[in-house]
């Protein structure tokens, strides 16, 4: 299965993996215009293999939170130490619902 890359980046952002616990994960989020440096905290899902239309094939692959779902699978904080502290929480509940 292809898992979430270490580094990875976008139209605006360069991203980082800080730290990786199970399925949650801490990403530094760099603005390539400023350097301005904020943290995500996401929990990685499994997208399962998917056939498309045109026959195409994607395998089993860990996917990174998308806008759509921010809020509820990804969060962004201003200071390590909080995007920390919501890493723990996460973890937390999911030793409590398991």
């Amino acid at each position: 299965m292809e898992t979430v890359p270490l580094h990875f980046e976008d139209r605006h952002f360069w991203y980082d993996q800080v730290q990786r616990h199970g399925n949650h994960a801490i990403y530094t989020q760099t603005h390539k215009g400023s350097g301005t440096i904020r943290y995500e905290t996401a929990i990685i899902r499994v997208q399962p293999a998917r056939t498309w239309p045109n026959g195409d094939t994607t395998s089993e692959q860990e996917v990174y939170p998308s806008s759509g779902t921010w809020g509820k699978f990804g969060w962004t904080f201003y200071t390590l130490a909080d995007a920390q502290a919501h890493l723990t929480s996460l973890a937390e509940r999911s030793t409590t619902h398991a």
